[in-house]
């Protein structure tokens, strides 16, 4: 090999090493900027998000064969493909997860330019936020309903009002009732009378004592508004009730 040829294979050497090195501080630096963006997306605060933005400077190594439009779709492509995979762990459901991630990514597609390309993955950014907020918001929800329940069944025998269900789950009264009216289709004073219902049958069915001993065993405030609910309930008044499904336990 010549001297010229030397010269210019050596200098192509180092370009493709500075290249090299380059790429790899860029992949070292998109890395730790991927953890604190998938960090901040699984707070689930979306004003948080919004406010650090601009501070997240996602950068992929370049692609020396393609234009830098296309390497900005590119990087948009691969936020949102992995934004759309870390949620899952927030509890975001899968459905919801494609279709926002199919959403931005045909949005990416249709972009004429880069500042484009680069709003639509800020949205998509608020976006996957936001679906994780949502994904808290129902399971805290679940969980004070779920807790509701557990309280009404401890302290069933009780006389059990809802502000007593809200104070020993420790929520406010009124939010507790709307987010079990959301959950279950009925209001917690409804559920409790199914629950007393439920054990009034089965004493009924399977016990002799009297209906006024059942009504204050459970806590009715009267015998009468303990058939009151109970008709309600069951379409048939607590001794109709018994007549018709007592089992007995004398032989004949």
């Amino acid at each position: 090999m010549n001297v010229p040829n030397l010269i210019n294979e050596l200098a192509i050497q180092k370009i493709k090493l500075i290249l090299n090195q380059q790429n790899e501080t860029v992949q070292n630096k998109t890395a730790i900027n991927e953890d604190m963006l998938i960090d901040l997306v699984m707070s689930g605060d979306t004003e948080k998000a919004q406010k650090s933005l601009d501070k997240l400077q996602l950068r992929y190594p370049i692609k020396t064969h393609c234009s830098l439009k296309k390497n900005e779709e590119y990087m948009a492509i691969a936020i949102v493909t992995l934004l759309s995979r870390s949620v899952l762990e927030a509890g975001v459901s899968a459905k919801d997860s494609c279709r926002l991630s199919d959403n931005f990514l045909t949005q990416i597609a249709q972009s004429e330019d880069i500042n484009t390309i680069r709003e639509v993955q800020k949205r998509s950014i608020i976006a996957f936020t936001q679906l994780v907020q949502m994904a808290k918001e129902r399971f805290a929800s679940n969980t004070y309903v779920d807790n509701c329940k557990k309280d009404i069944a401890i302290n069933i025998l009780k006389k059990i009002s809802l502000a007593d269900v809200a104070k020993d789950v420790g929520v406010e009264e009124t939010y507790l009732a709307r987010l079990f009216k959301e959950s279950e289709g009925i209001t917690v004073v409804h559920y409790i009378h199914k629950e007393k219902i439920k054990i009034a049958k089965n004493l009924l069915k399977y016990s002799d004592r009297p209906i006024s001993e059942i009504s204050y065993y459970l806590s009715f405030t009267s015998q009468s508004y303990f058939g009151k609910v109970f008709k309600e309930l069951t379409g048939m008044t607590p001794k109709d009730y018994r007549k018709q499904n007592q089992i007995s336990d004398k032989k004949g």
